[in-house]
């Protein structure tokens, strides 16, 4: 018998007869004729404990969209963590889709997009008071190639040409203006900057003669080396800009702050697993599947990649600092702008502490 299932005032009425019986003397032994099977007597313990737990269900994966300006490297970090699982580790199914940085821009406030991969279009916009926000760099230089015909030996060579890139006031369009002011020239008076496409799509117009120059990511510039056309300048050379990220819109910084935070937690892991020398040969193999790239031009282009990614997101303030002074200039901005009303850092914050 198991005391502790009994009613209390049972309980203590049983321990005083016990305690009787100890002090009366013994009884004379009487032979007791012994049953004649010997039943089992179930206690307490030997029944099973019922629970109230229940397996949770697993909620829904957060659905996202997000926009990339181009087929390229710029979207490889996410590219990536959607491969491996880190997005849906953190129950995130994201869905990647090819937007023109200005019209991506426009879906973000509209609440269309999710998620922008072109960052510097975003902070741009920010600093022209739109209400969107850069929360993480993935490529924190710029990696681009001034890529030029090959009958363009020189700089000064570049006045009168026409010039590709994937949309107005994106971030190859900047490239392209410093370029442009390095050499001594103009930007507004003596070029032409037309709006063509992405990598593949300026490749092509350059091979075509459609445009006589633009800015390629390092793979396709190697390409397009191996193509007759001649590589010019290295960005890096010139300038400092944090290049592409996630950017997201006040409403949903807002509203929504657990799935940024989870987004870039996710974009954060990709990035690591990027860099990893350990991961080189994945990565190459990455770049020869989904960027049809040769095993070469893809070797070539992951000592770019370890240079300008991010190692964990996070970008110098004096970078948007300067992207900041570049809108104020270039796109009408306030004076009064300030790398807090374009970049929101507590993301990254919280993902580097682990919170």
């Amino acid at each position: 018998m198991n005391l502790r299932l009994m009613p209390g005032t049972v309980v203590l009425a049983l321990l005083g007869t016990l305690a009787l019986a100890a002090c009366a003397p013994a009884a004379p032994a009487t032979p007791t004729p012994a049953p004649k099977t010997a039943a089992a007597v179930p206690t307490a313990t030997s029944q099973p404990v019922a629970t109230a737990s229940a397996s949770t269900p697993t909620p829904k994966p957060e659905k996202v969209k997000m926009a990339t300006p181009s087929v390229g490297l710029v979207e490889m970090a996410q590219q990536i963590a959607n491969k491996k699982g880190f997005f849906a580790e953190e129950n995130i199914e994201a869905e990647i889709t090819r937007v023109a940085p200005d019209v991506s821009v426009k879906a973000l406030v509209g609440g269309q997009i999710d998620f922008v991969f072109a960052l510097g279009s975003v902070m741009r916009a920010a600093a022209q008071g739109v209400q969107v926000k850069g929360v993480m760099a993935t490529i924190s230089k710029p990696y681009h190639v001034l890529v030029v015909r090959p009958e363009i030996t020189e700089g000064k060579a570049l006045k009168g040409k026409n010039f590709g890139v994937a949309s107005p006031e994106d971030s190859p369009t900047q490239m392209i203006r410093a370029a442009l002011r390095y050499y001594g020239l103009d930007p507004e008076k003596d070029a032409t900057i037309t709006t063509i496409g992405g990598n593949p799509e300026r490749l092509a117009g350059l091979k075509g003669g459609i445009i006589q120059g633009t800015v390629l990511e390092p793979l396709y510039a190697i390409k397009s080396e191996n193509e007759g056309m001649r590589q010019l300048l290295k960005m890096s050379d010139i300038m400092d800009m944090p290049l592409a990220g996630l950017g997201a819109s006040d409403k949903m910084i807002k509203e929504r702050p657990d799935v940024i935070l989870r987004v870039v937690r996710a974009t954060a892991k990709g990035l690591k697993y990027i860099k990893d020398p350990k991961n080189k040969d994945e990565m190459v193999e990455y770049m020869v599947k989904e960027l049809n790239a040769t095993p070469a031009e893809a070797k070539a282009t992951y000592s770019d990649i370890t240079k300008t990614f991010s190692e964990d997101g996070d970008v110098p303030e004096d970078a948007i600092n300067q992207e900041v002074k570049q809108a104020i200039s270039q796109a009408g901005a306030k004076p009064t702008t300030t790398v807090a009303d374009v970049f929101d850092y507590s993301f990254i914050k919280r993902v580097k502490e682990g919170r």
